[in-house]
């Protein structure tokens, strides 16, 4: 175990084993309670925002959920199956004559009546009976095999003794017990004060500079998130520093995580990358996750997809979970590799198997989706609900969707803004988008527009064009804020400027709605005709059908006739009725085209049929005329007939005189 790792390798950097301590430090830079002390330089207090970050970089591994409550987490239960076999009673207040019965050791049921504690060698509990330090610091570790209470009390008891005579593996151990309260009331005061023992203790030159080193890095945690000791970004610092010149992976990153941030120092991309790299080539998963992001982000060094993909596989390799996904990630998008759907799953699953909820989430997605494997949504659910039960808020909002549509769970639109409000509890922005829609459309909730709006904004603060665009709306109509054209036409622009794909091509269409009609800035034909002809390239009908209407009349562009309706033929082809009607009409009377009654009648009744009442009128009139179809009175009267129960004043008209 890691805790064991600790206690171990400080014996044996007292015992003239300077190798094998070595070893075991290097042991722990690669994971559990020192290198999540580490990490947690990045914690709640340190994270980064989006805005403190490299643009669209998420830097989930430099900032990992550590809290300082964590630093000290530690299992002081030292596995000794492969120490000596000579055992001999616990030496303790109470404890029995180590000459006791022939072997020398307590029967089962005398063990038990003891508190559990385990027997320990009879030479070395001699030694500990004379006082010898190191002795008593082994007896304690021996003790703390048994994880009951009164063998916990009786290890600190022994790193007690120990460390009244400073030995520093006993102080360390004790210290250990302090923060995690482990046998004693937790204490963090008492647990930085023995760290700093320790810390002093040795000179950095001298046979017990790993202990050192670890007493100083754990020094540094406390200064950094305040642990029994006012927080001191500063000294935490300037230990970090003496610590990363000396080689130590933990402390590069954790300086390389400060630089990066800018606090207490300048903040420096460039030298964060050295850190971290520094780091990473030792093996520091972290580290190797944080350089594979510089690098696919260009932070600090130049951008290479190729190198992020080398130093994700690096810790992936090494079984980090954060690591396994995302290399999957990097198969999903093609990041220095390319894209596999397939390989992208089976990267993700790996995570998901060791419990990262991010893996579980993308799992989850890539079954829903049939990313790389055959859909299956029963499963997807499934691993969404894993991932949820461990905070996801991504899972959590997906789950969310999945009921508000009924996918894979019966629809349920309650649950669903439950869902939604536990996610964008959280800030996630999807989610906090979909909770203003609910309230938008009454869907699991009461409208309520105000409501609506609240959170919208907090999803458009963070950049979500979607949310900007429904915000925008909000102030053309005055739902849920006073009618304002000057804040929706800025609204709009920025959903354009954040977005791409089919919401730009709508908020490009809604810019040249303003500029056509003056609503909220100057009347600008040509900039209207701009932005119709920006959104139609992206396939917006509506703007389609726009840009025909414009070329047809010569607004905010030199007419033409003929490209008009070509664009009203692209238009008509996504089933936009109002593009089939004017291509009717053109084909009617021979505006751009050649003049067609029966091409007429073909896009007139595309039109009529899909329930496009002024289309309806002007097939009646074909029918009525003879225009492209034989004449038929009673046919004509039933398409004057449908558009009037649509509210058509003219076919209204046209049936009271025919009566």
């Amino acid at each position: 175990s890691v805790p064991h790792t600790t206690a171990m390798a400080s014996l044996c950097s007292q015992t003239c084993q300077p190798q094998r301590a070595l070893g075991l430090f290097r042991r722990l830079s690669r994971g559990g309670p020192l290198r999540s002390a580490a990490s947690a330089v990045g914690s709640t207090r340190h994270r980064t925002s989006a805005s403190q970050c490299h643009p669209g970089s998420p830097w989930c591994s430099v900032t990992p959920s550590s809290t300082a409550t964590h630093i000290f987490v530690a299992d002081l239960a030292p596995k000794v199956s492969s120490l000596p076999r000579k055992r001999c009673l616990v030496g303790s207040a109470g404890r029995r004559d180590s000459t006791a019965g022939s072997t020398g050791s307590l029967d089962d049921s005398d063990q038990h009546a003891a508190g559990g504690m385990r027997n320990i060698p009879t030479e070395l509990m001699r030694e500990a009976d004379r006082g010898n330090p190191q002795a008593q610091t082994d007896v304690g570790l021996f003790i703390a095999t048994t994880q009951t209470r009164e063998a916990q009390e009786a290890a600190v008891s022994w790193y007690q003794k120990a460390a009244d005579q400073d030995h520093p593996g006993a102080m360390n151990l004790l210290g250990m017990c302090y923060a995690t309260g482990r046998g004693v009331a937790p204490n963090a005061v008492a647990a930085f004060g023995l760290y700093q023992r320790v810390a002093a203790t040795f000179g950095l030159n001298q046979p017990g500079s790993l202990l050192h080193q670890h007493a100083q890095l754990i020094l540094g945690h406390c200064y950094c998130h305040g642990v029994g000791v006012e927080v001191d970004d500063t000294k935490a610092v300037a230990i970090y520093k003496e610590l990363a010149e000396q080689g130590l992976d933990q402390a590069q990153y954790a300086l390389g995580v400060y630089f990066m941030n800018g606090l207490a120092v300048d903040e420096d991309r460039v030298l964060a990358a050295k850190w971290f790299r520094a780091a990473a080539e030792q093996g520091h998963a972290e580290g190797q996750i944080t350089i594979a992001q510089f690098y696919e982000f260009g932070a600090g060094v130049e951008m290479d997809t190729a190198e992020a993909f080398r130093w994700y596989t690096a810790a992936a390799e090494g079984g980090n979970p954060d690591a396994l996904f995302r290399l999957g990630s990097c198969y999903e998008k093609g990041v220095g590799v390319e894209a596999d759907g397939a390989a992208a799953f089976v990267w993700y699953k790996r995570a998901a198997v060791l419990g990262d909820p991010d893996g579980q989430y993308r799992l989850g997605t890539c079954l829903l989706l049939g990313t790389g494997v055959d859909p299956d949504v029963a499963a997807a659910i499934e691993w969404y609900s894993k991932a949820s039960a461990q905070g996801s808020p991504h899972a959590t909002s997906a789950l969310g969707e999945c009921h508000y549509t009924g996918v894979g769970v019966k629809q349920d639109l309650e649950m669903a803004v439950t869902l939604f409000e536990r996610a964008a509890a959280t800030g996630l922005a999807g989610a906090q988008f979909m909770l203003g829609c609910c309230y938008h459309s009454g869907r699991g909730v009461a409208v309520d527009h105000a409501a609506a709006i609240t959170w919208y904004r907090l999803a458009a603060d963070q950049g979500l064009a979607d949310a900007q665009f429904n915000i925008g709306d909000a102030y053309l109509t005055g739902r849920g804020v006073e009618a304002d054209p000057a804040a929706a036409f800025a609204w709009f622009q920025k959903a354009a400027a954040s977005s791409g794909g089919a919401l730009y091509a709508k908020a490009l269409y809604a810019l040249g709605v303003c500029y056509h009609e003056g609503s909220g800035v100057a009347q600008d034909a040509e900039a209207a005709f701009d932005c119709f002809h920006k959104a139609a390239a992206k396939e917006n009908s509506a703007a389609q059908f726009n840009v025909g209407v414009m070329l047809e009349l010569g607004t905010g562009v030199e007419r033409d006739a003929s490209a008009a309706v070509g664009w009203y033929r692209r238009a008509a082809a996504l089933g936009n009725l109002n593009a089939a009607f004017q291509l009717g009409k053109c084909y009617a009377v021979g505006t751009g085209v050649p003049e067609n009654d029966t091409e007429a009648v073909k896009w007139l009744l595309q039109a009529a049929e899909a329930g496009h009442d002024q289309a309806q009128v002007a097939i009646a009139q074909c029918y009525e005329a003879g225009s492209g179809v034989a004449v038929d009175e009673a046919v004509a009267t039933e398409w004057y007939q449908k558009a009037a129960e649509q509210g058509n004043f003219e076919a209204q008209t046209k049936l009271e005189f025919t009566r």
